[in-house]
């Protein structure tokens, strides 16, 4: 839903500036937004199991899920445990 509010018109101060109004003019605008979104934002952080490299869980739903290992010819890491190494951050 948004809504404008437009306000505009001359400047004037009576018997004292601009009496024809022909020559200051100003004006305003403001525009609201209001978004609705039916539902939360849900962001999925990886479980404990899966940062130290062990996605047994996520493997279940289908292969299409698993890690793939990239020595290998696209087959997916043995018992779908990823080495993790402490050298290596990522």
């Amino acid at each position: 839903m948004t809504l404008a509010t437009p306000l505009a018109g001359p400047a004037y101060i009576p018997g004292v500036y601009n009496q024809s109004k022909t020559k200051t003019f100003f004006f305003w605008s403001q525009e609201w937004r209001r978004d609705r979104l039916p539902y939360t934002f849900n962001q999925l952080v990886p479980t404990v199991a899966e940062r130290s490299g062990n996605f047994t869980d996520i493997c279940n739903l289908g292969p299409a899920d698993c890690p793939i290992d990239p020595n290998t010819t696209n087959a997916p890491y043995p018992g779908n445990q990823v080495p993790v190494s402490p050298a290596t951050p990522t």
